[in-house]
């Protein structure tokens, strides 16, 4: 087998690459003639490869020009075994944006002068009555309630808090709906003392 060397010299400038270089190198002539054969064909892409003169360039730019002035959406021109074919590219639909509200913040009610304890929200969330769905609720109105006791779930990115009871009473209202947003601060739960 002949070294790279001794392979450029018997390639006589036909390998263009080392991958044809090699070719030359381990199978000779076999090989030369197959990359002038290749070299030799015409793709049927070789015309994009090959520079336009300005004759060429200047005649499709006429063919342009007549698809645009004629209000058709493709021209194809037969010449002699060459075929150019122009077509109208499609204007983009422009995209029609809807206006979206930002979203409206949920207005936290104080607590009326002369009513009981109430429960608020210690974070952003999402209020759940119970532990899991088709499970009982934590508490019901008029249900009696002790310090500690959990009253709700308010899970915020994907981690769960227990809400629990600061004060003892009964529950006289339950303000936020089972998996509804709720806000900081917003009141949640209502007590009689």
């Amino acid at each position: 087998m002949p070294d790279l060397d001794e392979a450029r010299a018997a390639a006589d400038g036909i390998a263009s690459s080392e991958e044809e270089l090699c070719l030359v190198a381990l199978f000779g002539d076999d090989a030369r003639s197959l990359i002038q054969r290749v070299r030799g064909r015409d793709f049927p892409n070789a015309a994009l490869t090959k520079p336009a003169d300005a004759g060429e360039a200047e005649r499709v730019r006429r063919l342009v020009e007549i698809l645009e002035d004629s209000g058709a959406g493709e021209l194809t021109v037969d010449d002699g075994g060459t075929r150019i074919t122009v077509r109208k590219q499609e204007d983009p639909v422009p995209q029609q944006f809807a206006a979206t509200a930002a979203p409206q913040p949920v207005a936290v009610a104080p607590p009326p002068a002369n009513a009981g304890p109430v429960v608020t929200s210690p974070l952003v969330g999402t209020f759940y009555r119970s532990s899991a769905p088709g499970e009982p609720v934590f508490v019901e109105v008029g249900d009696r309630v002790e310090v500690g006791q959990v009253l709700c779930l308010i899970e915020a990115m994907k981690l769960f808090s227990e809400l629990k009871s600061d004060h003892a009473g009964t529950v006289r209202s339950v303000l936020a709906q089972d998996g509804a947003a709720v806000e900081f601060g917003q009141i949640l739960f209502e007590l009689e003392p």
